[in-house]
């Protein structure tokens, strides 16, 4: 599977899924379309992450994780622009946000 259809999978279920629908907040969307990246599972940069002053010496790397990792994906899933929106208040977060934050 090359990484455009990896992500048009990912796109299509996020914004298709009724779990990214709040029904008792009048139907709002969560998440936008997730951002995706790719990493070489043997690329230095996962080494940095052992140093103490990153994560630590108990880093995993992707292959010591997983024997044969040839590759990590990542994503991320943004809130959308009215999530975003509601939680401009102070005090207590707001509904969308809460919701975005434990479904999420």
């Amino acid at each position: 599977m090359l990484f455009n259809d990896i992500v048009k999978v990912m796109t299509d279920f996020s914004q298709t899924s009724p779990l990214n629908v709040v029904t008792e907040l009048g139907n709002i969307q969560i998440f936008d379309p997730p951002v995706v990246g790719v990493a070489a599972a043997d690329d230095a940069l996962f080494k940095r992450l052992k140093q103490p002053e990153a994560v630590g010496p108990q880093h995993l790397s992707p292959q010591e994780w997983l024997l044969g990792s040839k590759a990590v994906i990542s994503y991320f899933l943004p809130f959308t622009k009215e999530v975003r929106i509601s939680n401009r208040q102070s005090g207590l977060p707001s509904q969308e946000w809460l919701y975005g934050r434990i479904e999420g």
